[in-house]
């Protein structure tokens, strides 16, 4: 059983910070370290004022944020944000090891919150181990002041958001399948076109229904209205930025006429095309 910094005898090794004086600082280190194998561990904190990351290095952990359980496993990490309520323990037939940091940042709160990551816990098959050797790396060779290290533990912490992001990203856009990819590059194409969506699609070999089912499952909308969104947010633009008339802007769209453009106009944006040149005119 390995010893920690302070000669404890838990099953791990960890290193504790002194927080600093220095405010201008991305984040305060308050620890590092790496729990091994040990089916009695088990935490539990109310009201913790700091983030805490792990991995999961091998074994299952049970973890329960808010009342939600999760189970952790090797490859999986998980983001506990200060001030929520929640409870781990290791499986008592498979103990787990893990790679872990706690630490205080304002900076990363608001990254992650405006990354669309709040609320999140568990992030599964992270492939992130690296990144938490790098981090028991600098603190094995630091002083024991938070810092002293803050920036190159900031610089890890940071990039362990962007990849969890990228990550996410790359596999959202696989689960997009071709036949949807290629029905939106069609529609796309088709802002300024007066066919019809029959038209659009006609080089499709698929049934209508299908490729309605398949792009609302991808886009999370039907073809045609996504069509009909697209013009209108292209006719906002242009009643914005240029002085097309408005009957102008409907055949440069392709609207069938004025007033089939201004219906559609009006119930997509709550006001008629004048109406909404009206208000960006008197700004």
């Amino acid at each position: 059983m390995a010893k920690d910094r302070f000669g404890t005898n838990y099953g791990e090794t960890w290193h504790l910070f002194l927080k600093g004086a220095r405010q201008d600082v991305p984040l305060k280190v308050e620890n590092i370290g790496q729990t091994f194998p040990n089916s009695q561990i088990f935490i539990k904190r109310e009201n913790h004022e700091i983030f805490v990351i792990e991995y999961i290095v091998s074994g299952i952990e049970h973890l329960e944020v808010n009342g939600v359980n999760y189970t952790l496993e090797q490859g999986d990490l998980c983001i506990l944000e200060p001030m929520v309520p929640h409870s781990y323990h290791s499986d008592e037939r498979n103990p787990v090891e893990k790679k872990w940091i706690n630490f205080s940042s304002d900076i990363f709160g608001d990254l992650y919150e405006k990354m669309g990551l709040k609320g999140r816990v568990l992030y599964k098959n992270s492939g992130l181990e690296g990144v938490f050797d790098v981090l028991l790396t600098i603190a094995d060779r630091s002083s024991l002041h938070s810092d002293d290290i803050c920036y190159d533990v900031a610089s890890n912490i940071f990039n362990i958001l962007f990849l969890l992001a990228k990550k996410d990203a790359l596999e959202a856009s696989q689960k997009i399948s071709k036949l949807a990819s290629s029905v939106k590059e069609l529609l796309d194409k088709n802002i300024f076109s007066n066919a019809t969506l029959d038209e659009i699609l006609g080089d499709v070999y698929y049934s209508k229904k299908q490729v309605t089912r398949e792009f609302k499952k991808c886009f999370n909308d039907t073809p045609y209205n996504y069509l009909i969104n697209l013009k209108i947010d292209m006719a906002k633009r242009l009643l914005r930025t240029s002085d097309l008339s408005v009957k102008e802007i409907a055949l440069k769209l392709g609207f069938e006429n004025q007033h089939y453009f201004s219906n559609a106009f009006k119930k997509k944006a709550g006001k008629s095309p004048s109406q909404y040149r009206s208000k960006f005119s008197s700004q």
